[in-house]
């Protein structure tokens, strides 16, 4: 019996010890501000390591601040940041002024820190873009850009600048040229003498002498009166087998087509010389003075003038 319990005792399983576990746990009042720290070291981390430069840099200030009071490797971290680069001083763009030459060949612009000047004209509501200006020298502290004009002329009623900055971060500047409407603008960069362009009605006669132009109240046709030709007209108080012709040449400007010259004729054999057609407007010639006088010298090519109409067809 004492041996079957020995036997028993020798190959019973050795006793287990139990280990007990520790456990840490961290105070509830660390509990927030460890998670927090967590956190903002994950984020610095992902900054740390997938900016360019390799530095918290790319991170908001607000995280490198806290980072920098959460992390005791803060040395480490931050010994590659760079200082934020300090935003360049704004370029402002500036249009002084605009104006035309004495010669009437060359638009002038003044204006500052523009990248790009273009010219482009108004009509009827319509903008049309002219052409860019090129920067020809400076004055004053102001940059000097120059437009050479169209030697034809043209009907508009405003004529603008629209200046490109320099500066990516500023915004267009335009500025109109003093002088709008049809007639004023023809007068000041076309007309070839002072006070030598009027405004026409429709249907209304306009006299004109050589040299001078009428531009329909419509802006979309100009006449202008170059001279008179072949005048062979019978004289006042002289009895005439044939009555004779006289002819007048004319000038055509228009708003959306390029100019032409016509000669329009008074003769009593053929009617249809009298006018011309151009698009929905006819242009008609009634009259040219002054009259042939008997035993009087032919007149003079400047004392010449024609009465003329424009209307609608």
């Amino acid at each position: 019996m004492d041996a079957l319990v020995k036997k028993r005792i020798k190959t019973a399983p050795p006793a287990v010890k139990i280990k007990k576990s520790v456990k840490l746990r961290l105070p509830r009042k660390l509990v927030l501000p460890a998670l927090f720290a967590a956190i903002l070291i994950s984020v610095s981390f992902v900054c740390y390591r997938f900016v360019g430069d390799n530095s918290l840099s790319g991170c908001s200030s607000f995280v490198q601040a806290a980072v920098s009071k959460a992390c005791p490797f803060k040395d480490k971290l931050f010994s590659g940041v760079k200082p934020p680069p300090q935003e360049s001083p704004r370029l402002a763009p500036e249009i002084s002024r605009i104006f035309v030459k004495s010669d009437k060949k060359t638009l002038i612009v003044y204006g500052k820190n523009l990248q790009k000047v273009e010219m482009f004209a108004k009509t009827q509501n319509i903008e049309r873009f002219w052409g860019e200006a090129h920067k020809t020298g400076s004055d004053n502290g102001f940059d000097v850009w120059s437009f050479e004009l169209f030697r034809e002329p043209v009907l508009v009623q405003e004529i603008f600048v629209k200046a490109q900055p320099k500066d990516f971060r500023e915004s267009f500047v335009f500025m109109s040229l003093p002088v709008t409407g049809f007639v004023p603008i023809y007068q000041m960069l076309w007309a070839e003498t002072e006070k030598s362009v009027f405004n026409l009605e429709p249907n209304q006669p306009q006299k004109l002498f050589p040299g001078q132009t009428a531009i329909l109240s419509y802006g979309e046709v100009a006449v202008s009166f170059k001279e008179a030709i072949d005048d062979s007209r019978c004289p006042i108080g002289v009895y005439c087998f044939w009555a004779g012709k006289v002819s007048a040449k004319l000038k055509l400007d228009f708003s959306s087509q390029l100019p032409i010259e016509i000669i329009l004729s008074l003769d009593p054999n053929n009617q249809a010389t009298s006018f011309y057609e151009a698009g929905k407007y006819k242009i008609k010639l009634i009259s040219v003075g002054p009259e042939k006088q008997l035993n009087q010298p032919q007149p003079a090519k400047e004392d010449y003038y024609v009465f003329v109409s424009v209307s609608e067809i």
